[in-house]
């Protein structure tokens, strides 16, 4: 069986696997791997998750909803964008952001981008935020790699 990842973020332990419809969504089959997803995709992107929802103060129910304030919304669209800037499909980010058509994933990434290259604030987040994700995806693989020994 899979464990429970729970990884620290500055002072905060997130854990990718607490709500109830998560597990129903990603339910794993008989040979124990996710539908769809091979796990390194599934570990960005649960990575992701765990970067936006610590950052921006947002739980992770809020992110998969169709909720639309503008800090979940901003959560959401980065989350996306920096899902699909590690090289993930767009049919398999928008499986796991809520169930999103790959053609919204595809508009936001597009969003993102232009806003980025206009706002240098934005550009620098983006860089920041991935740098996190890049560093929780290692640790990630660093304790996996323990745990295999």
């Amino acid at each position: 069986a899979k464990r429970p990842s729970v990884w620290a973020i500055g002072q905060m332990q997130v854990c990718s696997c607490v709500l109830p419809q998560l597990e129903a969504k990603n339910s794993l089959r008989a040979d124990g791997e996710r539908p769809g997803m091979d796990e390194s995709e599934d570990d960005v992107i649960d990575d992701v998750l765990d970067v936006i929802t610590a950052f921006y103060g947002v739980t992770l129910r809020d992110v998969l909803s169709s909720r639309r304030s503008a800090r979940v919304h901003t959560a959401r669209c980065i989350g996306i964008y920096l899902a699909h800037n590690a090289g993930l499909d767009s049919h398999q980010i928008g499986q796991r952001f809520g169930g999103r058509d790959h053609t919204i994933i595809e508009a936001v990434c597009r969003n993102v981008t232009d806003n980025a290259s206009t706002d240098l604030h934005q550009k620098r987040l983006l860089r920041e935020l991935d740098a996190k994700r890049r560093e929780a995806t290692a640790r990630r693989h660093r304790i996996t790699s323990h745990w295999l020994q």
